[in-house]
């Protein structure tokens, strides 16, 4: 046995020692290894915390060294950390007979336990110490084998089971795990075990801590992620079942359980019904272990809503305060708690004032740019640029309301801003932003090569900086300042952006996995030459099949050098993994500069530090709202004016609506309302919706009225649910423009021209 035999993790769920020595002990069929660590678990080991063990084998002697954090540790600390002992025996060895006690001078619970037969690299370490997990190669997992985990019992175990990458195979003594292919006990059958004994009692652990630790070593093999879908159930639930915080922090789980079509929604929410723990009362009996984890999650959350006032967010990027470890826990957080507390901090930092500001903008001048195909890289012709021009230098308090910010003059349309003209300016922006009309965003690669998801998200541009006269900078931090606009007035953006965007915004660590949803071929690309030994490929083969320097293409398909000289430095098969490292860093981070950029802006307009304990789907909701138009939502924000829901038109026009494709519900939206995006729930439409009778005659020779200030519309009497489709889908697509006010200051805004094409 030779090199990285592999690594493995263990958390801790409560350490009862004082000074005693954490010992190690790994048996593997019947070779046996034993490390002892000199480093006490007072002075180092701390409840909840991930820690690694790495193992290498050299000429029979293992050496383990412990890591930390989800980092290797390195220097004095790293090597004050490694033990070595002996290694005797052969690799694969027959079931033993006699249990194996992990660490006699360990006194407490371990509350997960997994293995991995090869070394895992920094960024898989990374991965799995946030609660994701390595495809493969996993090898075996803890699980609880004998009593309940909670009283201690005679024989009391929690076994690690192995699973090899294949199937459960039961032994007498043992469970072995067969890889696939194998048909007898050869190299590839792996056993393990370990044991600890049990020794919980919930009921004599000291303090609210120790209980909520004891109570979350104690509920069985579901991880974070199982966890994450629960919480993720329960905000949607709360929703639409209209359910309080306080209730849903003491509800039952028997009462919100949920249906078949939920389940299908949502893998791990599924999996996680489907498991099972013994009862404490009647070991014999079993219950679903989502009650349990409902109880645990419900407890943590209890608690936070006591002290989360309390906590000084401001500090949750320096790690041991507490706004650290809330922040890294936000998944586990009920949004009901959170809210509440964000409106508040949004309200204390509002301008009072009620004074509006004016701003003039020429549709007709940024239609004409964008038809000679030009980009407004100056920020001065498309309707973002002109509004960027008037708005991005005033002062951020001014920013700061919830209502209408500014009077809209659209220069050559019979236009007067009663809300209406205001609302269609952000669909301009949006729109504009989400293509050519600007250097901002392009199309994210996922989508320039129709591969993998989000083929139609927009990222930042890096070459936006590198254009003659652009003022990208300033335009970024601009938009920073939309999306905190609409996030006080949730007049929400039509934007369609990845999670490397929002994560940014709320302080989420950017991960591999954010890269690969945006282009899915560099990852796999990067993933194929890190592991291509795996295909067979040696040194001497590798390079007749690889011919890469040390450069990588950026999104938007520019050349990088990743060190001096990049570009005449080969990929080798010894420099491959150095190569993929820089590739990916760099990739993980070409966004950094523009980005910055709209959290500068953005945090002039709103408390963005307070947005830590958001996650980032829930922070692009507040920018965005929900993509679905819920016409059910819609019709429960109606009133009828001159006619009613019974009457037979109005059925037509509802049964139109459902019927209407995503793209023709949107159109109808921004239509009546110059919005793209309904509000989240009933409470917060600002005006209702409204049905009006309409008295041209004959009805099927017209078509609907929209009042985009008042959301209203006018709705003739048509004789047949087929002309009521053809109208309004013809209305919502082709009567757009804000052009029929007679008042004086539609008037004023028409004769300040219509700038036509030369």
């Amino acid at each position: 046995v030779g090199g990285e035999l592999c690594q493995f993790k263990v958390i801790v769920g409560e350490a009862q020692v004082s000074n005693a020595p954490m010992d190690v002990q790994i048996v593997m069929g019947n070779a046996n290894m034993a490390v002892g660590f000199e480093r006490t678990l007072r002075s180092f080991v701390r409840m909840g915390e991930w820690y690694f063990f790495v193992l290498s084998v050299q000429n029979n002697e293992v050496e383990v060294t412990m890591c930390k954090g989800g980092a290797l540790l390195g220097g004095a600390e790293s090597a004050s950390l490694t033990g070595k002992g002996s290694f005797s025996g052969e690799r694969i060895g027959a079931p033993f007979d006699s249990g194996i006690i992990i660490g006699n001078n360990f006194n407490g619970a371990i509350a997960d336990v997994r293995g991995w037969n090869r070394s895992l690299t920094a960024n898989e370490i990374m991965n799995v110490s946030q609660g994701g997990d390595v495809d493969g190669d996993r090898v075996f997992e803890y699980r609880l084998e004998n009593g309940d985990g909670r009283n201690e019992v005679e024989g009391g175990s929690m076994r690690l089971v192995g699973t090899g990458g294949g199937e459960i195979i039961e032994g007498e003594k043992f469970i072995w795990g067969k890889m696939d292919g194998e048909e007898e006990k050869g190299d590839s059958w792996w056993g393990w075990k370990a044991e600890v004994k049990a020794i919980y009692c919930l009921d004599s652990a000291k303090g609210k801590e120790n209980k909520t630790s004891i109570e979350k070593s104690m509920f069985g093999t579901a991880n974070l992620a199982h966890d994450y879908a629960l919480v993720r159930y329960a905000n949607a639930i709360s929703v639409t079942k209209n359910i309080a915080t306080e209730e849903i922090l003491r509800i039952r789980w028997e009462d919100i359980s949920p249906l078949m079509e939920d389940l299908t929604r949502s893998i791990m929410l599924r999996e996680l019904c489907q498991m099972e723990k013994k009862t404490m009362a009647e070991p014999e009996k079993y219950i679903k272990l989502v009650q349990a984890r409902w109880k645990m999650v419900q407890m943590v959350n209890k608690l936070l809503n006591n002290c989360l006032s309390l906590v000084d967010l401001s500090k949750y990027t320096k790690a041991g305060t507490l706004a650290y470890e809330l922040s890294k826990m936000r998944r586990l957080i009920f949004r009901g708690l959170k809210v509440p507390w964000w409106e508040s901090a949004l309200s204390a930092t509002a301008n009072r004032s009620d004074s509006m500001f004016e701003v003039k903008i020429s549709r007709s001048r940024a239609t004409k740019h964008i038809r000679n195909g030009l980009c407004d890289v100056s920020g001065r012709w498309s309707c973002f640029g002109q509004g960027f021009r008037q708005i991005h230098r005033l002062h951020p308090k001014k920013l700061r309301s919830s209502g209408q910010l500014y009077n809209t003059t659209f220069m050559g349309e019979r236009a007067h801003d009663a809300g209406g003209p205001y609302r269609e300016t952000f669909c301009e922006y949006a729109t504009e932003l989400m293509s050519l009309a600007t250097p901002l965003f392009i199309l994210a690669p996922n989508g320039r090569h129709a591969v993998g998801m989000n083929r139609d998200a927009w990222v930042p541009n890096p070459s936006s900086y590198t254009v003659a006269g652009s003022v990208a900078a300033e335009m970024y931090e601009f938009v920073g300042k939309i999306f905190g606009i609409v996030v006080r007035s949730k007049d929400y953006l039509n934007l369609t952006m990845p999670s490397i965007v929002w994560k940014k915004l709320c302080g989420e660590v950017i991960g591999l996995d954010d890269l690969e949803a945006i282009d899915v071929s560099f990852v796999k690309s990067m993933d194929s030459i890190r592991h291509i030994a795996k295909e067979g490929v040696t040194a001497e083969t590798f390079e007749h099949i690889i011919f890469e320097t040390f450069e990588t293409l950026g999104s938007d398909d520019r050349k990088v050098e990743l060190t001096k000289g990049g570009a005449q430095k080969d990929v080798t098969f010894e420099n491959r993994e150095e190569f993929c490292d820089l590739a990916t860093k760099f990739r993980l981070g070409e966004f950094d500069k523009m980005l910055d950029s709209i959290v500068r802006g953005f945090s002039t307009v709103v408390p963005q530090r307070q947005l830590c304990l958001f996650t980032w789907e829930e922070t692009e909701q507040m920018v965005v709202g929900s993509p679905t138009i819920d016409i059910s939502l819609l019709r429960s924000a109606t009133e009828y004016s001159g006619c009613s829901a019974d009457d037979k038109h109005v059925k037509f026009f509802w049964q139109t609506l459902r019927e209407f494709t995503d793209e023709e519900k949107t159109a109808f939206l921004r239509f009546t309302w110059s919005r793209t995006r309904l509000p989240l729930n009933k409470e917060q439409f600002p005006q209702r919706f409204k049905v009006q009778s309409c008295g041209l005659s004959p009805p099927d020779d017209y078509y609907p009225i929209a009042h985009t200030c008042f959301f209203s519309l006018e709705l003739p009497r048509y004789s047949s649910l087929e002309i009521c489709k053809e109208k309004l889908r013809y209305a919502v697509f082709n009567c757009q423009a804000i052009d029929g006010d007679d008042t004086d200051v539609g008037i004023a805004a028409a004769e300040m021209g219509w700038e036509d094409d030369d």
